[in-house]
């Protein structure tokens, strides 16, 4: 039996939906969603329409309600949506419709897709290590953790991951001064820090605020070593930072000016496609792509409508046991048991205005 088909009888009563929105301010936009939260039995289903045009959710809460009152199973609520927006908001709502569905017949997903129930885990990356720094700096001993509370990658490279990682290590956190994406002052922060005397500094910013603040830091007469996380991994960082730029640290998997050649010729050809150089996300999609072409070639899939499942076993098979593959752009890759990706990270210096590899 087809995975949807073990869903799609479920029974269903919806008394109606409300809508919530949400905004977050970025430099360059704002980022809209809208989360459906349908109601029925006493229950909640909750599903979130990610659409990208901040206008659709103007539209979306503008419409009329979508009248589901009359449906009795999942496949109902689904079919009642065909044509409904694009895919993202028919996702959203049959999300909403799927999980009220499962909470009202007291089930999970596991239970009724008849499947070993294994969570999806969300987990941010612990690539943002501080071994290269402190190697390359063994009188570090204390820390100041400048840190964006409002960006989350950020806000989670300086509370959980970079913490973690000096802490295992002895490295004591003298404080945790925060700021917020799109603040241009950063005196008084830099001004505590250096009140502080630590050994070492750890920025976790985007590359516009991680700027501003390693220039502050560097105006201010503090020559202490310097470390970021991810969100630094832009050229623009570079070209904001200037001068004050040279020789902070960071670690990631992927760098445009890494010398390798087939690196090189990627980064090359990518140049040509594109306005702008390729970022790590871009070096990462590209890579995910070839180790899901690499499995689709080696799984002997059908293609077949019939075979959708077996072929679908078959991938997720191919992937568990990915070990050591050659990504052409970011390196050895290896699945673990839960399911994430391993990689080796490359320790990055800034010197003499770009980033170069410190091993």
């Amino acid at each position: 039996m087809a995975l949807y088909q073990r869903i799609a009888d479920l029974p269903l009563e919806i008394d109606g939906y409300d809508l919530e929105r949400r905004e977050l301010a970025g430099l360059q936009w704002t980022r809209i969603t809208t989360t459906i939260v349908m109601r029925g039995r006493g229950l909640e289903g909750r599903g979130e329409d990610v659409t990208y045009e901040p206008d659709q959710h103007d539209v979306l809460a503008a419409a009329d309600p979508v009248d589901l009152s009359r449906v009795t199973t999942f496949a109902e609520a689904s079919a009642a949506l065909a044509g409904f927006g694009d895919g993202y908001r028919r996702w959203a709502f049959e999300s909403a419709a799927l999980d009220l569905a499962l909470r009202q017949a007291g089930k999970n997903l596991g239970d009724a897709l008849e499947l070993p129930y294994r969570p999806v885990r969300f987990c941010m990356s612990t690539r943002q290590d501080a071994r290269g720094w402190l190697a390359a700096n063994p009188g570090i001993k204390k820390v100041v953790i400048l840190v964006d509370t409002k960006d989350a990658v950020s806000k989670s490279d300086g509370s959980i991951v970079l913490p973690a990682a000096l802490k295992e290590r002895g490295i004591a956190i003298l404080d945790s001064i925060s700021f917020q994406t799109g603040d241009i002052d950063y005196s008084a922060q830099v001004t505590k820090a250096k009140s502080l005397n630590p050994d070492g500094i750890v920025v976790a910013a985007l590359y516009n605020e991680g700027a501003n603040a390693v220039r502050e830091v560097r105006k201010q007469g503090m020559t202490q070593p310097i470390v970021a996380g991810l969100g630094i991994m832009d050229p623009r960082f570079i070209e904001l930072a200037g001068p004050a730029a040279e020789g902070v640290m960071t670690v990631n998997d992927f760098w445009t000016d890494n010398p390798d050649p087939a690196v090189a010729r990627w980064v090359a050809d990518y140049k040509q496609r594109s306005p702008t150089p390729p970022s790590n996300a871009a070096a990462l999609m590209y890579d995910t792509l070839d180790i899901v072409r690499s499995c689709a070639e080696k799984s002997g899939l059908s293609g077949k409508p019939d075979d959708l499942e077996k072929d679908r076993e078959r991938m997720r098979d191919c992937f568990a046991k990915v070990k050591d593959y050659k990504a052409p752009v970011t390196g050895s890759t290896t699945f673990n048991g839960d399911g994430d990706a391993l990689r080796q990270p490359v320790v990055l210096v800034v010197r003499k205005g770009k980033f170069e590899s410190v091993r």
